[in-house]
């Protein structure tokens, strides 16, 4: 009688050695992002006159001697830019529970100031100018659920600016922060100190954890404004256009 070609103790163990190949190697494809632990939130209160945090990397978070409620930012000990923050009246979104409504909402409202950022670039930066701008993602800010917003605007194939957004709704009012980088010698004017294309791209996972552990200043009350639910115009009444994107005030440094 012919020997089978593998005994049945050796097939099992072959067997069973080929299930655990699959399944590492099924480990091993797996989405990097789902491995990764998310970075700590870093606690930064916008009220304290007196901020000073350690971001750590050579970052210090401090709050700027501004008209304008913001924050500034050095790295090992020289300035390098800031982050601005502002109210925006309500939209309605109060006047729903539906959390998903309220996100679609501020997407639209996103989109929305892309298109008028692009406007005012052809006026301003000439028709050869180029801004591009990401697609509104969900993420923590100031210990809630919001979303990030960016644009890049670039000359001749270089980008020259740079904004990277947060919007969140919260007691009544939807609440801003950016932060913007802005290359010297274009067709926009840096309000010092202001990031470096450069130097945002190394600041942004800082910059992400710095709004997700943000402790936001009392809202701001707007009474006497109307309610209307889920619109994508703007309530701020002429909102002029600045460096950033949907902010309508620059730094204002009183030094």
């Amino acid at each position: 009688m012919p020997r089978p070609a593998f005994p049945p103790s050796r097939l099992i163990r072959s067997l069973a050695l080929a299930a655990c190949v699959l399944v590492l190697a099924a480990c091993g494809n797996a989405p990097t992002e789902r491995l990764k632990a998310t970075p700590a939130p870093i606690p930064v209160d916008w009220s304290d006159p007196g901020l000073s945090v350690d971001a750590g990397d050579g970052w210090t978070i401090l709050r700027c001697d501004s008209e304008h409620l913001a924050l500034c930012v050095n790295r090992d000990g020289a300035p390098a830019g800031h982050i601005l923050m502002e109210d925006i009246p309500s939209i309605g979104e109060e006047l729903t529970s539906s959390q998903d409504q309220v996100q679609a909402t501020l997407a639209v409202r996103t989109q929305t100031i892309y298109r008028e950022l692009r406007r005012h670039r052809a006026e301003r930066c000439g028709e050869g100018y180029r801004v591009e701008t990401s697609v509104p993602k969900p993420v923590a800010v100031a210990g809630l659920t919001g979303l990030e917003y960016e644009a890049a605007g670039s000359l001749e194939g270089k980008v020259v600016e740079r904004t990277i957004g947060y919007r969140v709704f919260r007691d009544g009012i939807e609440t801003l922060m950016e932060a913007t980088a802005i290359e010297p010698g274009g067709c926009l004017i840096p309000e010092e100190p202001t990031f470096t294309v450069a130097q945002l791209r190394q600041f942004q996972e800082v910059l992400a954890r710095v709004v997700a552990g943000s402790v936001l200043p009392e809202a701001t009350e707007y009474p006497d404004l109307p309610r209307a639910f889920g619109g994508s115009q703007d309530p701020r009444l002429e909102r002029q256009a600045t460096n950033g994107i949907g902010i309508s005030h620059g730094l204002g440094s009183r030094s």
